[in-house]
């Protein structure tokens, strides 16, 4: 429940499977340093969205949920 609330918080989702795979393999994909900044000059959200991450926006069952 409470990754559901902050995806919906947040207005992203990623399917549990994809985000255990995507969070085991983050720090290598952004060659991530000790103090946790990226150390590549790759498109931070492209890298997201390609390991799964959904703009809950576009999905038909959350249709006008941020209208307000």
């Amino acid at each position: 429940i409470d990754y559901m609330l902050k995806a919906l918080w947040h207005g992203i989702y990623m399917p549990k499977e994809k985000r255990a795979r995507f969070s085991e393999l983050w720090r290598t994909i952004m060659d991530i340093d000790p103090d946790g900044k990226p150390q590549t000059q790759k498109d931070i959200f492209a890298e997201f969205s390609s390991a799964g991450l959904t703009d809950v926006t576009k999905d038909p069952d959350f249709d006008g949920i941020y209208d307000e």
